[in-house]
């Protein structure tokens, strides 16, 4: 039973311990490549943990990333694994690490979330506090809130886990539905209601 090892060429090697004998050949372990990204979704501006394994020994890697710059290069250390971080990019998609020498690949999906949003109440008239709450922004970044014909009408940093609440006060504006609209200003995460 092969245990295990980093992928690629490996030798397998008899001695005689009485006659001193001696016979080699080659085993390749192939098909084993795996990486994880942690998290697999999220905003724009999501920093993404990519752990792989499975590679050949300290063989470079080539990562291709929704991130700019496009492409990574690492190494893997004695066991065939690795890992980086990227910043993820308004488009997400495709994580693909591929071994330079083995060939072994994998590939893994990033998700793009969007941001939610609720208001309350759901009508009124000029001077009416609107409650905005929204979620899936980036953590701590600022968030712009658009009311009707008025952009920016406040702003608010989301918390930590990139969810925020604030209000804001109905300016004067012709009658009828309005959109209220947020932006994150770092991950262009957007919502509206």
């Amino acid at each position: 039973t092969v245990d295990v090892q980093a992928a690629g060429n490996k030798t397998i090697f008899a001695e005689g311990l009485t006659s001193g004998a001696k016979a080699a050949t080659t085993f390749v372990i192939s098909g084993t490549a795996n990486i994880t990204l942690t998290p697999s979704a999220g905003v724009t501006g999501t920093t993404v943990h990519v752990y792989g394994f499975g590679f050949g020994a300290n063989e470079q890697i080539t990562l291709t990333v929704p991130s700019s710059p496009s492409t990574i290069y690492r190494w893997t250390d004695a066991s065939g694994a690795f890992t980086t971080t990227f910043v993820v990019n308004e488009s997400g998609g495709l994580v693909t690490a591929t071994g330079a020498i083995t060939g072994e690949t994998d590939s893994r999906t990033f998700t793009i979330t969007t941001g939610t949003l609720s208001a309350t109440p759901a009508s009124g008239a000029y001077g009416t506090t609107i409650t905005v709450t929204g979620s899936g922004f980036q953590q701590f970044e600022n968030v712009r809130i658009d009311f009707g014909s008025t952009p920016a009408i406040t702003t608010v940093v989301a918390n930590a886990s990139g969810g925020f609440t604030t209000t804001f006060t109905v300016d004067v504006q012709a009658a009828g539905n309005k959109t209220i609209f947020a932006e994150g200003l770092t991950s262009g995460a957007k919502a509206a209601t």
